[in-house]
């Protein structure tokens, strides 16, 4: 821990620090211009930049295979989506899932 004792050290500390605040930055974000596709990798490629013994729940399949193995059985997903977004029952349907 810096003590500072003398006025002269106390005034010199304040305007090193002060500097620090006015010096600009040097690094800046780029505001994004225009419109521009999402970047996207293949499934593969996914694969090899997660850790080992990562599962990846995009594909239907992998979703059914960890909720068997975590619930024992495939969820029913005409409960779940009933006949699809736009059903009229489906946000309260979802709500009493989560619950």
């Amino acid at each position: 821990m810096l003590v500072v004792s003398s006025p002269f050290t106390r005034l010199l500390a304040c305007f090193l620090l002060s500097g620090l605040l006015l010096v600009p930055s040097s690094i800046r974000s780029d505001d994004a211009t225009g419109l521009r596709q999402l970047r996207t990798i293949p499934l593969s490629a996914l694969n090899a930049l997660l850790p080992v013994g990562t599962h990846v729940l995009i594909e239907r399949n992998a979703i059914e295979a960890f909720l068997v193995a975590l619930e024992g059985a495939p969820p029913d997903w005409a409960t779940v989506y009933g006949h699809g977004h736009h059903d009229l029952g489906h946000d309260e349907r979802l709500f009493n899932l989560n619950r």
